[in-house]
C-alpha cells in the first residue's frame, strides 16, 4: 500500500493518470487508497497488497468508499465547516454563525410605517411640483 504523500500512476480508460495518496483505509479487511489528482479530484482505489496492484473501483463502490472516508476524516460536522485557505483545512463555525432566530421581529409594524412615510414623501413632492 502507498504511504500518505506518495505519488503513483494508474491506467484509467487507457490513459495514465497520476495521483497523490492522501489516505489509507481498511474496510471489511480490504485495503483502499484515497488519492487526489492534479485537479484536486479525489478517487478511491482498491489495493491488492499481495500483487502490489491498484484496482480501479466501480463508480458506485468508489462513491461509497469516499463517503465513508469523508465521514471518518471530517466527522459529523463536515456540512457546517468552512474552508480555511491559510491553513488549508476546515474551520468549525463560531456560535454566532450557527445561531438563527426564527421568531418574528418586534418592530414589524415599523416596516409598515416606512411604507406610509414613503407615500407621504411622494405626496409632498407631487404637491410641491404642482
Amino acid at each position: 500500500m502507498f504511504s500518505v504523500g506518495e505519488d503513483f500512476e494508474v491506467m484509467i480508460d487507457d490513459v495514465n493518470e497520476y495521483f497523490n495518496c492522501i489516505a489509507n483505509l481498511t474496510i471489511k479487511g480490504k485495503e483502499y487508497i484515497i488519492a487526489e489528482n492534479e485537479e484536486g479530484t479525489k478517487r478511491a482505489f482498491l489495493c491488492d497488497s499481495n500483487d502490489d496492484e491498484i484496482i480501479v473501483l466501480a463508480e458506485d463502490e468508489e462513491e461509497d468508499i469516499l463517503n465513508i472516508w469523508e465521514e471518518d476524516y471530517y466527522g459529523a460536522d463536515k456540512d457546517y465547516m468552512f474552508w480555511n485557505e491559510e491553513f488549508e483545512e476546515y474551520d468549525k463555525p463560531t456560535k454566532e454563525d450557527l445561531e438563527y432566530d426564527e421568531s418574528e421581529p418586534d418592530d414589524i409594524h415599523e416596516v409598515d410605517d416606512l411604507d406610509e412615510s414613503e407615500e407621504d414623501l411622494e405626496d409632498f413632492i407631487e404637491n410641491l411640483l404642482d
